[in-house]
């Protein structure tokens, strides 16, 4: 329920020295939050979402008991950095959809963050103190506009979820992966990302991995290590033209998307691995189908439903010369 409320509001909340928890969500808060937001002290969940909040007071760096803070879905567009400072019991984030263009560099004092959610803002960077966050274990920083990603990132040794898709990125870290041993999903999709690093076999729990609409020519071999990978997104790479033999260790997978490549060789051995598999999208661009199955290999994934193929010709036996 929607309740207009004035921002005198904190005045009286300051009155209550032990609230644990304020929800003032859609509430029509709109500009600068008081000073007075800071006395509650003992405040361990915020929410603040859906209003049109434009800036939070630097006073709420004596709320060093909040765990955590939602401000999504207003109108931000600058962060004090002396409350991070303080926040070192905060868990959870949540910064979506406002107007920031940077995070402070001070967020990194901040080494209980679990879970950092920073997606349609107008960000171009984010801070290399990202990589102190070592209990991190989501970060979607999706639909920004991030050129690069802070090269300590490998430090978030305990991330599950990372999603810097719809950015303009044209790599990734090249050791960022080599450590995210835990990480189970992936997302790059939508940017100009030209290579997936060979790092990314030390993400070997990976389970999704989305990196469509990129410049990707090739998947490294090492990808193969990432053994319980069930749904690999990696359509409209126009250069893509193979998958790497390693990619039949995937014997969980079950949708692969390579739709809009220019797909020409499935190695025969994926053939016989992937008998879990639901989907297998091979359609190139334009009406020419340039990815050619054998018989054989069509026999082997009988129960995947395969689209965008064409029949490979069978190879004529040698004429036997005669005496």
């Amino acid at each position: 329920m929607t309740n207009p409320i004035s921002a005198a509001v904190f005045d009286h909340l300051a009155e209550f020295t032990s609230l644990k928890a304020v929800n003032l969500r859609k509430n029509f808060l709109s500009g600068a939050l008081p000073d007075s937001l800071g006395r509650n002290a003992e405040l361990r969940e915020l929410e603040l979402d859906d209003n049109a909040i434009t800036e939070l007071p630097s006073t709420m760096a004596s709320m060093a008991a909040l765990v955590s803070l939602t401000v999504s879905y207003n109108k931000l567009s600058f962060l004090p950095g002396e409350p991070f400072t303080a926040w070192s019991h905060l868990v959870h984030l949540d910064l979506r959809f406002n107007e920031l263009k940077e995070l402070p560099a001070e967020i990194g004092a901040c080494d209980s963050l679990e879970a950092l959610l920073v997606s349609n803002n107008n960000l171009t960077v984010l801070p290399d103190s990202l990589g102190h966050l070592v209990s991190l274990q989501v970060l979607d920083a999706s639909h920004n506009a991030l050129t690069a990603l802070p090269p300590n990132l490998e430090a978030c040794a305990g991330m599950r979820l990372l999603d810097v898709s719809h950015n303009k990125l044209t790599e990734l870290p090249a050791d960022m992966l080599s450590t995210m041993g835990q990480l189970t999903h992936l997302y790059v999709n939508n940017n100009k990302v030209a290579a997936i690093p060979s790092a990314i076999g030390g993400a070997g729990n990976l389970l999704v991995l989305g990196a469509a609409n990129n410049a990707i020519t090739a998947l490294p071999d090492e990808i193969g290590a990432c053994v319980h990978m069930q749904e690999v997104y990696l359509q409209n790479n126009a250069k893509l033209t193979a998958l790497p033999a390693s990619a039949a260790a995937w014997t969980d997978v079950q949708q692969v998307s390579l739709n809009g490549c220019k797909l020409k060789i499935v190695p025969e051995e994926i053939a016989k691995s992937w008998s879990k598999c639901e989907f297998f999208d091979v359609q190139s661009k334009g009406k020419k189908k340039s990815c050619k199955l054998t018989e054989e290999f069509l026999f082997e994934m009988d129960k995947t439903h395969i689209s965008g193929f064409a029949m490979a010709k069978k190879k004529k036996g040698k004429k036997a010369k005669k005496k």
